[in-house]
């Protein structure tokens, strides 16, 4: 979504400005690119599992009988509470991102 409304605004000043400031940086501005979403979803990914993986731990450890009870509430924050945060800041960052890559064009 960044680099397609980039492209739908900007047309080649999106291209040209991959070549700036000088030639020898499109490898690295090239990278820049895509780096931002993938670091963004691993990001949201890594967060999200983190809580599962939690839960699952906690679960693990306590007797049979506290597990009824107790890790419920730590599951609404752990897994839900926790996911849609991130999923918040991932809108976000995207919403920015894609402001940016828009510029003044629209």
């Amino acid at each position: 979504m960044i680099q397609y409304n980039g492209f739908k605004y900007q047309k080649f000043g999106k291209i040209k400005g991959l070549f700036e400031p000088i030639f020898l940086f499109f490898p690295m501005n090239l990278i820049s690119e895509f780096s931002t979403p993938v670091s963004m979803s691993l990001r949201l990914f890594g967060n999200i599992l983190s809580g599962t993986v939690m839960t699952g731990l906690i679960y693990g450890l306590l007797p049979k009988v506290l597990t009824l009870i107790w890790p419920a509430a730590l599951h609404i924050y752990l897994d839900v509470f926790s996911g849609a945060i991130q999923t918040y800041v991932f809108c976000m960052l995207t919403m920015c991102f894609v402001s940016d890559a828009i510029g003044d064009q629209a």
